[in-house]
């Protein structure tokens, strides 16, 4: 990240996910490499020093001596005992003249995947996160996770530890699967195989240190029972609920803990298919003349679906979990892209975090391996004449979410601030003017016309207040 602030901005600065204001003066602050761990863990960010953050206008205190901190940080950073990793050079360092005092400006890129957790004193136990506008200690969970995903053989292509084998796993699943794959290849020679046969070949089950063929990780999650999934993933959780009527806190619900059913990942996606596809609308294309008959928007529903369900980080709490509200769906899943959101956006590149999911159900024809599932998803809805795609990452927790506006009542001048207020809302619950208008980061003023389009559409309802306490949710939500 690179930072194109000019000086007078450091008046108006205020900290952010991505910005750290700091006093300093002739010495580097204690906190400092507590900002710079967090900034390299999560998205990176630009440290100021000299400045001390007040409303409405900071105060530019500056600092003395530039040449001696300069050689104190760079020393530190390079110190391994200190820091864990050097995150560039002098590239790093600026120095800003302002009101005949100096700032400094520190930009610190995000590390590698392969060189996180960046952490600090010689122990990962000091690594940090940053959220919204301060440092925080990354929990075990967080921290086992960089750690995992540093690893380059992914965690569910290794053999399951608890060594479960084939007959462990939910023999219903494994036949639909079989079916589906025999279906969808019918001139692959692996459909003469027996069922050991079989998996071993497609990658699900691999031989353990004593020789013996066990589930993979990614069998488990795709195969396996839920109480032996739970057993691997204590923090596994799937959910879908469907809030259409608003006469109930949801109208269906599937939950893999609810033990009427497998409750593993494949029976999930198949189950969730079946049962949105005479639900979701028909559309038309731009022209008007080809009707969709709702098959575009399910592929999106599938794509939005398997990039939830092959991105997840199971090792973190929340799991998958879906939302479909008759206006838009909602997925979210524990766990941020391996990949910049840019280049995930731009396509070509795949590196899934789990790749053994990925590739089973790449073999069964579900889902894009290619790098272009995301694309092909802008693409798609763009064609039906609807909004973009909202996708989004959050840390603290380490969330990315893909929200598919689906309904024609959110057509507008400003799709795009009326989709991420319908976002917002589906997140958020019932919200202020001023509270959606913070969480996006934009003027109330756009917030309050977005909002009145909305409640004119039907969508949107508010609480009948005109002013203060006035809030609002969506219609088809019981929030």
């Amino acid at each position: 990240m690179l930072s194109e602030v000019i000086a007078m901005d450091l008046y108006t600065l205020n900290e952010s996910q991505t910005i750290e204001l700091k006093e300093a003066s002739d010495r580097l602050p204690a906190n400092l490499f507590e900002t710079y761990s967090s900034f390299a863990n999560t998205c990176g960010g630009v440290i100021y020093l000299g400045v001390k953050e007040k409303k409405p206008r900071n105060i530019i205190s500056g600092v003395t001596n530039s040449p001696m901190l300069k050689k104190a940080f760079f020393d530190a950073i390079h110190n391994k005992t200190k820091v864990s990793v050097a995150m560039g050079g002098d590239e790093m360092w600026r120095e800003i003249e302002l009101e005949g005092k100096t700032v400094i400006e520190i930009t610190v890129k995000e590390a590698p995947i392969s060189l996180k957790p960046v952490y600090l004193n010689g122990n990962p136990a000091f690594s940090y996160l940053r959220s919204t506008d301060g440092d925080y200690v990354a929990s075990p969970f967080e921290r086992r996770a960089l750690e995992l995903d540093a690893v380059p053989q992914k965690f569910d292509m290794r053999p399951n530890n608890g060594g479960y084998g084939l007959d462990d796993l939910n023999a219903e699943t494994l036949g639909a699967y079989r079916a589906i794959f025999n279906a969808r290849n019918p001139d692959n020679l692996l459909i003469s195989d027996t069922d050991e046969e079989f998996f071993a070949h497609i990658g699900a089950l691999r031989k353990n240190e004593n020789g013996k063929l066990i589930a993979t990780n990614a069998a488990v999650l795709l195969f396996g029972n839920y109480l032996i999934i739970k057993e691997s993933f204590p923090e596994y959780n799937l959910d879908y609920r469907e809030q259409i009527s608003g006469s109930s806190r949801w109208d269906y619900r599937l939950d893999s803990s609810s033990l009427t059913w497998s409750g593993n990942a494949f029976d999930f996606y198949r189950n969730l298919i079946s049962h949105l596809q005479p639900k979701l609308p028909n559309r038309f294309h731009l022209n008007g003349v080809y009707e969709d008959g709702g098959e575009g928007i399910m592929e999106c529903v599938r794509e939005g679906l398997t990039n939830a369900i092959a991105n997840c980080d199971y090792l973190l709490p929340g799991g998958v979990r879906v939302i479909y509200d008759g206006n838009s769906v909602f997925f979210q899943n524990a766990g941020k892209l391996r990949l910049p959101l840019t280049q995930v956006l731009a396509g070509g590149d795949s590196d899934p975090r789990n790749e053994g999911v990925m590739n089973l159900l790449h073999l069964a024809k579900i889902g894009d391996k290619a790098g272009e599932g995301v694309p092909n998803v802008f693409r798609r809805m763009r064609s039906l004449g609807l909004p973009d795609p909202i996708l989004k990452q959050t840390s603290a927790p380490f969330k990315t979410s893909l929200t598919l506006i689906i309904s024609s009542s959110l057509q507008s001048d400003n799709t795009a601030l009326d989709s991420k207020v319908v976002q917002f809302l589906t997140e958020n619950g019932p919200s202020s003017v001023t509270q959606i208008a913070e969480g996006l980061g934009v003027h109330n003023s756009m917030v309050s016309l977005s909002l009145k389009k909305l409640v004119r559409s039907g969508l949107v309802m508010d609480n009948g207040k005109k002013t203060r306490g006035k809030m609002f949710w969506l219609h088809r939500s019981n929030n």
